[in-house]
């Protein structure tokens, strides 16, 4: 039986996990409703484990848990800001467009 964390980043962390029956695991990382888990690519639901960590049920065998970090929030802001700035960025290249227009014609 072993864990092997795989890689640790802010949003992510990925483990490995062998184990000869069904089980919790759990990572020292605080609990947030914005953290989800996926078990072998399939979305598990994330616990609220030993009062402020997160962790998922794993069944007995081996296994990839990936706890990702997915806020609805972060990502609707995220587009909002995206389509803000195309949004400032078409509106300058119309104004561009427009004024060497309007200078080509009072140059003839």
């Amino acid at each position: 039986e072993y864990v092997e964390v795989v890689s640790f980043d802010m949003d992510e962390v990925v483990v490995n996990v062998n184990t000869n029956s069904d089980g919790i695991v759990y990572l020292a990382g605080c609990y947030y409703p914005a953290w989800k888990a996926y078990v072998n690519g399939q979305k598990t639901e994330v616990l609220l484990a030993n009062a402020a960590f997160r962790g998922v049920v794993v069944p007995a065998g081996e296994h990839e848990i990936v706890f990702r970090y997915e806020s609805e929030v972060y990502n609707n802001s995220r587009t909002v800001t995206l389509a803000s700035s195309a949004f400032v960025v078409l509106v300058l290249a119309f104004s561009l467009f427009r004024r060497r227009r309007v200078e080509e014609k009072t140059v003839e």
